[in-house]
């Protein structure tokens, strides 16, 4: 992808449709389920979504699409998206829902918000540390992890990691036995980036939320990017029984 492709937030919605239904896949493969066309699937999968991160048991019936009433259609989505904003809210995420009859009708707009307020609720908002609301708090910890290494200074979520460098030194930070960074400091950025992602896949269980070209783009998608870096946040707290603080 060329720049002009890019955005105000870095990628177009469809590319951040892409990044947060690779998300949602990563939760959905406890059941063996995955989106593999969101505007077709997402009213059917919805329910499961909001029940792994919910901690619900809706009960709700599967979904038959091509035989439910497409009234009765829009009231189970409004149930839906009225929990989603309260266990969003639970979490510290306030949220607007969009109206069912969008996720309904398939509009790809509608269903990126709704997974991108789940996303921000049940994925950012954890990394929230004291005052620092979860952006700033994840950019600190990043600061805290890569200090030391030549050519991995962050700043932001978007050009700071275009060289690929800060990806493979957060990489070796956490597993310097799968990844040496003083190698990566010849490499281009889409080759370091690549192995980077791929690292991260394999040893970290990060999933892949954003290919190569959405991060060496002249105006990455800095949603897409905390969002990916605060997968490998989870995954480093979870290795220490303290949180994320054996990392630091």
């Amino acid at each position: 992808r060329n720049s002009p492709e890019c955005t105000e937030f870095g990628v177009s919605s469809v590319r951040r449709a892409y990044c947060l239904v690779r998300w949602a896949n990563h939760l959905l493969r406890e059941r063996n389920l995955e989106i593999t066309d969101v505007i077709l699937q997402f009213e059917v999968l919805l329910p499961h979504l909001v029940e792994i991160l919910c901690k619900r048991n809706l009960g709700l019936p599967e979904p038959d699409v091509s035989k439910a009433d497409h009234s009765i259609r829009i009231m189970r989505i409004q149930k839906l998206l009225l929990l989603v904003k309260e266990c969003a809210e639970e979490m510290g995420v306030s949220w607007n829902p969009v109206e069912a009859s969008l996720i309904v009708a398939g509009n790809l707009e509608a269903i990126s918000d709704t997974l991108l307020v789940l996303a921000q609720a049940f994925t950012l908002q954890p990394v929230e540390e004291g005052t620092d609301r979860a952006s700033i708090a994840l950019l600190k910890w990043c600061r805290r992890v890569l200090f030391g290494f030549a050519g991995a200074l962050v700043t932001d979520f978007c050009s700071s990691w275009r060289s690929g460098l800060a990806l493979c030194a957060l990489v070796h930070r956490l597993r310097p036995d799968v990844l040496d960074y003083t190698s990566r400091l010849s490499a281009s950025p889409t080759e370091n980036v690549e192995l980077a992602l791929d690292m991260a896949a394999v040893y970290l269980d990060a999933p892949r939320l954003v290919e190569a070209c959405d991060v060496v783009c002249e105006a990455p998608d800095h949603r897409a990017m905390a969002l990916f870096l605060a997968g490998i946040w989870h995954r480093a707290a979870a290795a220490d029984a303290g949180g994320a603080g054996g990392w630091e």
